[in-house]
């Protein structure tokens, strides 16, 4: 499904509105449903996806969130308990922000890699800070090493290796779908009973 964001284009990027929609260079989202949304290049996703929440899949729709940081499954793999920790700040770099943020993003990491062990036996995840040339916005990724199928694609992803790509490749939105609902609801309870009450 790809939807036409054309009217949109100056509303997330609203630097010149005065330039017209072909001068602007676009970039295009895709998301783990199939949908494929162009935007222009200096777009965030984070943020594009706080924007126009409601019109987006409710499978990426926060399962934590409170005044400085979102946690939600990954918009564009669709691996179950695939869960991006991102703030709410739009900062590049964890290096930019103030210790306090960096310590409720460090509490958030071990509740959500927490959660990964006690609901699902993820005995092995790996953790990523992006710090993107274009649009960044902080954020990190908490993958889940699913042995089933790395063992069905003979594959144990590694950073330095090109196989995370094959390991991000083996999950289908149609195969894992339900599983990535039913872990996003596994996590929103667990996080609101670990994660929600230890920041209080």
């Amino acid at each position: 499904m790809s939807m036409s964001m054309s009217a949109r284009i100056a509303s997330v990027d609203s630097a010149d509105s005065t330039m017209s929609l072909q001068a602007i260079k676009t970039k295009i989202f895709y998301f783990l449903d199939g949908t494929s949304i162009t935007v222009p290049e200096t777009a965030c996703r984070g943020c594009y996806m706080e924007q126009f929440e409601r019109e987006l899949s409710p499978l990426i729709s926060p399962v934590y969130e409170d005044e400085s940081i979102v946690i939600r499954q990954d918009a564009e793999w669709p691996i179950p308990g695939f869960f991006i920790v991102s703030s709410k700040e739009h900062v590049a770099s964890i290096a930019d922000i103030e210790m306090e943020l960096a310590g409720k993003i460090g509490h958030a990491l071990h509740f959500v890699r927490l959660g990964l062990r006690k609901l699902f036996n993820i005995e092995r995840a790996h953790i990523y800070h992006e710090e993107k040339i274009i649009a960044p916005h902080m954020h990190f990724w908490i993958l889940p090493l699913w042995p089933d199928i790395m063992q069905r694609e003979h594959i144990a992803p590694k950073i330095y290796e090109a196989n995370v790509k094959d390991y991000l490749h083996a999950f289908t939105f149609t195969e894992y779908k339900d599983s990535i609902r039913d872990a996003n609801y596994a996590m929103r309870q667990f996080l609101d009973i670990h994660l929600a009450t230890s920041n209080k």
